[in-house]
């Protein structure tokens, strides 16, 4: 589900809902197999499109004395190719 405001509302995606659509709107998603995560899925530093419930996510990092910290987001499917 879509927002007027175009964010993503996480809690409405549904599974075995393709995401295709969704991740063609973001410029910063790449295929990540997490090592956490035993699946395919896809992550994405772009949280300023996405909500949870009412809740807005905001994109943001900062530099520390050994790196630098983003929030980032994992999106896990069951293949790349149904992106579901």
């Amino acid at each position: 589900m879509v927002s007027c405001q175009s964010q993503t509302d996480l809690e409405a995606l549904k599974f075995g809902t393709d995401i295709s659509t969704l991740l063609n709107k973001l410029e910063d998603q790449h295929k990540d197999s997490n090592y956490n995560i035993p699946r395919y899925g896809y992550s994405t530093k772009q949280l300023d499109h996405f909500t949870i419930g009412n809740i807005a996510l905001n994109t943001y990092s900062f530099d520390n004395y050994y790196n630098t910290r983003d929030n980032e987001l994992y999106l896990a499917v069951d293949s790349y190719k149904n992106n579901q």
